[in-house]
C-alpha cells in the first residue's frame, strides 16, 4: 500500500489545510480496511463473521480527529495525532459517550485533572466500555486505546472531539456492484470488463479504498456474489439484516434501518426523544419508573407499541427506558407491563419506585467515592428487596473495591443463589477468589462464566492466566487462542500467549506476541516489560533497555522494570549503572531476594567482596534454602581468600542439595588447592 495515494472525503473544501486533513483521514480509513481485507485473504484466519456482515456496514461512517499531548521520561511533551474510526453500529455509543464526557468528569471529580496514571486511565476505560459499548459484537467493536485517547483529549482541552463524516459513504457499497453483475447476468468477459472499468476510473473510490491492491478488490466482489448465489452460507449469523424496499414509509423502519436510510431524520428523532425525557436539571427519566440519570448510557429508546403489533417509528410511539428495563421485555409479563397504555403508565410513574431510588443512591455514592454510604445503601436494598440479586452483587463489588474480598464472597454466593445463570457474577466472584490466592476456586468461577457467556474474552483470558499460575502453559494457550479468535485485537490475550510461549522457551514466539499486545494497546506497560525480559534472555540488551524505558514511562512503581534494566546493564557490563537500577527496584520491593542476589552478583563482579557477602546474606535471610546464594557466597569468600568461610558455605549448599554440581566442583577445587599449599 502506497501511503501517498490518498482518498478525499466528499464535500466542500474550505481551505488547503482542511483538504489535506480530509485526505489524511480517508487514508487512515483505507489503511484500517486493508488490515481487514488482509485477514480475509489469509486462509489461516477465521473471518466468517466479518464476511457475514453486509459490506456497507464494514465501511466506516467517518472518524473523530484530534491531537493529544504525550510526555516521555519527563522530557518535553510531543503531540500525538488521534483518529478514532467509527462504524454505524458504534456511532450511537460514541455519541452517548462523548455527550456524557462533561458529566463523567464532574461525577468522578476529574474536572481539573489533565494527566492520568496507567491505573486511572484503565479504570475509566473499563467503566466506559461497560456502560457505553458492552452490547456490541466482538467483530466490530470499540478499541481501548481510542477510548483512552478521547478521555485524555477532553482532560487536556475540555472540548469534545470533532467528528468528520464520510458523507458519500452509501455510494460505495460493493454489494450493489455484485448485485448489478448478477442481475445483468454478466458472463466472465463482460464481468471482467465491467470490473476493470470500475477499477481504472481515475475518480474511482475503489483503488484507494483497497490500497491499490486489485486482488483484494476482486476477492471481495467474489465474496459478495457468493452471498447472492448461496445466501444460506452467510445467513446463520447475519441476523437482523433486512433488505429495505424503496417505497416503504420511513416510520415503518426500525431505528437502525432509519439511520441507514435517512441519517438526519434518525438523528432528529433520537434528539427529540432524549430532550423530551430530560428535566431542567439535566436528568433523563425512564418512561416507566422513577429512575433518573444524567448519563445517556443508562437508557435506550423503545417503541411503546411494538412494530410487530403495528407500532411506528415516530415520536409519539417512542420512549426512554433504562437498559435493564428494555432487556426485561423478553418475558411476557414484562412486555405487558412496558406496553401498557400511557395513562396507566403515568399513574405508575406518579408513585416513586423504592428499588430504583436505592439503586440510584448506590450509584451516586459509589461515583463520589463514598464507599461507606454506598455500602449502607446496598444494605438497605438487601433488607427491602431480599430476593433481588442485584443488591447482593453491588455490595460484593463495593467490598472488593475496599479490599474486603473474603466478605465479598459471601454476598456473591447469595447473589448466585438468586440468579444461578449470571456469568458476570461468576466472573466477579472469581476475581475476589483470585485476589485471595484461591486460584483453583477462582478457575472454577471463570470457567463457569465462560460456559454461560462463551464469547466473554475477559473470562477466557483469566482462565488462561490462572492456568499459567498453575504452571500449565499448554492448557493456558488454548484459552488465549479462543479469546483472540473472538477478538483479534484483545491485547491481554497476546500478552498471556506470549507468557505461555516464554514458559516453553519459545522466545521468538513470545516476543512476537508481546509485540502484538503492544500493537493493540500501546499503553500496556506489562507487554513492554515482558518484551524487555525476553530481549534480555536473547541477549539483545540495547533493545531490552528501549522496551523497559517505555514500560517505565507508562508506570514507575513496578520493581520488575528496574530489576530488568539492571539485568540489561549487567549484560553490557555497565556495573555502576546496573547497581543504580537494582537499588531503585529495592526501594519498591525491599523483601525481594532476587534483587539482593543481583546486587550481590554485580558487587562480586566489581571485586567488592565484602559488599557482595553482605547482600548474599540478605538473600539467605529471606530464603534460608537458596542453594545458589550459598554457593555464590562460598565462591566470593574463596576469591577473598577466606577459605574456611568458603568451605562452610559450600557445605551449606550441599546440605540443601547434595547433588548440586557447582557446589560439588567448587568444594573439590578448594580442597585440592588447600592440599597443594
Amino acid at each position: 500500500m502506497n501511503p501517498e495515494k490518498l482518498l478525499v472525503l466528499e464535500g466542500t473544501v474550505s481551505s488547503d489545510k482542511e483538504y489535506e486533513k480530509r485526505e489524511q483521514i480517508m487514508r487512515l480509513i483505507s489503511i484500517h480496511k486493508m488490515e481487514e481485507f488482509a485477514k480475509i485473504m489469509d486462509d489461516m484466519v477465521d473471518t466468517d463473521e466479518i464476511e457475514r456482515i453486509p459490506f456497507i456496514q464494514r465501511v466506516p461512517i467517518g472518524l473523530y480527529s484530534f491531537s493529544i499531548l504525550i510526555s516521555a521520561n519527563g522530557e518535553e511533551e510531543w503531540s500525538k495525532n488521534c483518529d478514532v474510526i467509527v462504524y454505524d453500529v458504534l456511532q450511537e455509543s460514541y455519541e452517548r459517550f462523548i455527550n456524557d464526557l462533561e458529566q463523567i468528569f464532574k461525577e468522578k471529580g476529574l474536572e481539573d485533572k489533565e494527566k492520568f496514571d496507567d491505573y486511572e486511565l484503565e479504570y475509566l476505560c473499563k467503566f466506559i466500555k461497560k456502560n457505553y459499548f458492552q452490547e456490541h459484537s466482538q467483530v466490530i467493536h470499540s478499541k481501548n486505546q481510542d477510548i483512552k485517547d478521547i478521555i485524555l483529549y477532553f482532560a487536556q482541552t475540555g472540548v469534545k472531539p470533532e467528528f468528520l463524516a464520510f458523507e458519500d459513504r452509501k455510494s460505495y457499497d460493493l454489494a450493489k456492484v455484485a448485485r448489478h453483475i448478477w442481475d445483468e447476468d454478466m458472463g466472465i468477459r463482460k464481468q471482467g470488463a465491467y470490473v476493470d472499468e470500475l477499477w481504472e476510473d481515475e475518480k474511482s473510490f475503489w483503488r484507494v479504498f483497497f490500497g491499490h491492491n486489485k486482488k483484494y478488490f476482486l476477492n471481495q466482489i467474489d465474496k459478495e456474489l457468493q452471498k447472492i448465489k448461496n445466501p444460506e452460507l452467510f445467513d446463520d449469523k447475519a441476523k437482523g439484516v433486512e433488505v429495505i424496499g424503496e417505497t416503504i414509509s420511513e416510520n415503518q423502519l426500525t431505528l437502525h434501518q432509519l439511520k441507514e436510510v435517512n441519517y438526519n431524520a434518525w438523528e432528529k428523532l433520537v434528539k427529540q426523544v432524549y430532550e423530551g425525557a430530560q428535566d431542567e436539571e439535566g436528568y433523563y427519566h425512564s418512561a416507566i419508573s422513577d429512575f433518573k440519570s444524567k448519563h445517556r448510557r443508562d437508557f435506550q429508546i423503545d417503541h411503546i407499541q411494538p412494530m410487530a403489533d403495528g407500532g411506528r417509528t415516530e415520536i409519539e410511539n417512542l420512549q426512554l427506558l433504562t437498559t435493564w428495563e428494555n432487556r426485561k421485555k423478553g418475558t411476557k409479563s414484562n412486555t405487558e407491563e412496558i406496553n401498557e397504555p400511557n395513562e396507566k403508565k403515568q399513574q405508575k410513574n406518579a408513585t416513586k419506585s423504592p428499588k430504583e431510588d436505592v439503586l440510584n443512591q448506590i450509584a451516586t455514592e459509589r461515583d463520589k467515592g463514598n464507599f461507606i454510604k454506598a455500602i449502607e445503601a446496598s444494605d438497605k436494598g438487601i433488607k427491602d428487596f431480599p430476593n433481588d440479586w442485584n443488591f447482593h452483587s453491588k455490595k460484593a463489588s463495593l467490598l472488593v473495591e475496599t479490599n474486603k474480598h473474603q466478605e465479598a464472597l459471601e454476598y456473591y454466593d447469595k447473589a448466585l443463589k438468586l440468579d444461578e445463570n449470571n456469568g458476570d457474577l461468576y466472573f466477579n466472584k472469581g476475581e475476589a477468589l483470585d485476589r485471595l490466592k484461591n486460584i483453583e476456586e477462582a478457575l472454577e468461577c471463570y470457567e463457569k462464566a465462560a460456559e454461560i457467556n462463551p464469547k466473554d474474552v475477559q473470562a477466557l483470558y483469566y482462565i488462561g492466566d490462572v492456568l499459567l499460575e498453575m504452571q500449565k502453559p499448554k492448557e493456558a494457550m488454548t484459552y488465549f487462542d479462543k479469546a483472540i479468535k473472538i477478538d483479534p485485537e484483545y491485547s491481554n490475550a497476546y500478552l498471556g500467549k506470549g507468557t505461555a510461549k516464554f514458559y516453553n522457551r519459545r522466545y521468538q514466539d513470545a516476543l512476537d506476541n508481546f509485540k502484538k499486545a503492544i500493537q493493540f494497546d500501546d499503553k500496556n506497560y506489562i507487554a513492554y516489560l515482558n518484551k524487555g525480559i525476553v530481549e534480555n534472555v536473547k541477549k539483545d540488551y540495547e533493545e531490552a533497555l528501549t522496551s523497559l524505558a517505555k514500560a517505565e514511562n507508562l508506570f514507575k512503581n513496578d520493581a520488575r522494570i528496574f530489576n530488568e534494566k539492571g539485568n540489561s546493564l549487567l549484560g553490557i557490563k555497565k556495573y555502576n549503572e546496573a547497581i543504580k537500577e537494582y537499588e531503585k527496584a529495592l526501594q519498591l520491593a525491599s523483601e525481594s531476594r532476587d534483587i539482593y542476589f543481583n546486587i550481590a552478583f554485580v558487587k562480586d563482579k566489581q571485586s567488592k567482596y565484602s559488599e557482595a557477602v553482605t547482600y548474599y546474606k540478605e538473600v539467605i535471610e529471606l530464603d534460608p534454602n537458596h542453594v545458589t546464594a550459598y554457593n555464590n557466597l562460598g565462591y566470593t569468600c574463596y576469591k577473598a581468600r577466606k577459605y574456611d568461610d568458603a568451605l562452610k558455605y559450600y557445605d551449606e549448599a550441599l546440605r540443601i542439595d547434595p547433588s548440586y554440581s557447582y557446589a560439588l566442583k567448587n568444594k573439590k577445587d578448594l580442597i585440592n588447592k588447600l592440599k597443594n599449599k
